[in-house]
């Protein structure tokens, strides 16, 4: 329970994202959330993302190596935030996220995800979101059961400072630092050992589907259970993000 308003550091790993990037730092500004650190770690960039990200903050870290775990790291270990939201590059928060996140943490939870919506509106699009979303509350229940009982990429995962600084200390990393896939959902696991874990349905992020043009929902379904199953295996990420 926090004793006032947290500081909130909102973190957002990027790799190439010049034609999302905008908008989703939009999104986070136009949270009008007073106290909010706005952190974009470009990683192994070759384009404008970090020329984008100048125009909204001054917290830039850029690294030249591509890996998700070592820009959401990087991200932790300058955020300075109370409240730690790590938002994919190409999700656009929905108004009010942030202050739906600070209330759930300051009821129980030591952290959580939101749901996830797509940018477009097919019928593909809905049934899969749809799924995934299903699978958000089912994971939620099911961690109370058994820690490693959840299941989805996290594209707006949140937890305390103080959290992430005790699994840090327990584990030597807040992110896997050898995982390429599925990065977020070992997190959730380690989280969920420590306390519920929450799933947010009320508010969440709209994301690009910009993966399943190129390969198809179906195929992208069926992707998402050898990810799920292969962690360690996987080489590079194609997921919902």
């Amino acid at each position: 329970m926090f004793d006032k308003k947290p500081s909130v550091s909102v973190i957002i790993p990027a790799y190439n994202e010049e034609k999302y990037l905008e908008t989703t730092l939009k999104s986070v500004v136009n949270q009008y959330y007073d106290n909010l650190e706005l952190i974009v770690v470009p990683n192994g960039c070759t384009d404008k993302t970090a020329d984008i990200a100048e125009k909204f903050t001054v917290n830039i870290y850029e690294t030249d190596e591509k890996s998700i775990s070592l820009a959401k790291n990087i991200g932790y270990e300058k955020a300075s935030g109370e409240v730690v939201i790590f938002l994919d590059a190409d999700s656009q928060m929905q108004e009010g996220l942030v202050d739906l996140i600070v209330k759930e943490l300051q009821i129980k939870y030591v952290g959580g995800k939101s749901k996830v919506l797509p940018d477009e509106d097919s019928f593909p699009a809905k049934a899969y979101f749809g799924w995934v979303n299903f699978c958000g509350r089912l994971s939620q229940l099911l961690t109370n059961i058994d820690s490693k009982w959840n299941n989805g990429a996290g594209a707006c995962l949140f937890s305390t400072h103080d959290q992430l600084d005790n699994l840090y200390k327990k584990d030597g990393y807040v992110f896997r630092p050898d995982l390429k896939v599925m990065e977020d959902v070992d997190l959730i696991s380690r989280l969920s050992d420590e306390g519920p874990f929450k799933f947010l349905t009320k508010k969440g992020v709209i994301t690009s589907t910009r993966r399943f043009q190129e390969d198809g929902y179906l195929k992208r379904f069926f992707m998402d259970f050898v990810e799920y199953l292969n962690q360690e295996k996987i080489d590079e990420r194609k997921d919902i993000r």
